[in-house]
């Protein structure tokens, strides 16, 4: 689909409004193995999601900061034998998440990407650098994925059991 990114690199980030908007696209996604998204090769279903303020610190004032968690129910069949005998060993014990998204935005300068050729400086040299903004608290260069203000944004389209994941 012209127009859409995959979100599946350490690279993207989800402002804490967009994941509030959209977490709940998780639920009724598939299941797979290594993002092979293949509805025939599906290993069940997401079933539910639930989104967790998790406090990480707090500013130089003393304020609380947190951030967002999706905690996920996957539904994983058992008729894949090998798969849930290696879940069940905790031989495979990491999952990771695709999804769709509408554009990007620079969390340095706020440029809108709808594709790669459209990146700014920032996303394309500086990602995971620290600058500071204007009110001088120290962020970090990331896409930010879609807009709260745009639900249609970003679609969770799948998670995946992995043997390597981007988190």
């Amino acid at each position: 689909v012209t127009g859409v990114q995959t979100c599946a690199l350490p690279i993207y980030a989800w402002s804490k409004q967009m994941l509030a908007t959209c977490y709940k696209t998780f639920v009724g996604t598939n299941n797979y193995l290594e993002h092979v998204q293949i509805p025939e090769l599906s290993k069940g279903k997401v079933i539910d999601a639930v989104l967790r303020d998790i406090p990480i610190g707090k500013t130089a004032s003393g304020a609380d900061i947190s951030t967002y968690y999706v905690d996920i129910l996957i539904a994983t069949d058992r008729k894949h034998d090998d798969l849930v005998r290696k879940i069940e060993a905790n031989e495979l014990t990491t999952l990771s998440m695709g999804c769709v998204i509408a554009y990007s935005i620079c969390s340095k300068c706020g440029r809108i990407a709808k594709d790669e050729t459209e990146v700014c400086q920032h996303v394309r040299y500086e990602k995971n650098n620290s600058f500071y903004d204007a009110e001088g608290v120290q962020r970090k260069v990331a896409e930010l994925c879609g807009h709260h203000t745009d639900p249609s944004s970003v679609k969770f389209v799948d998670t995946s059991w992995v043997h390597q994941p981007a988190f």
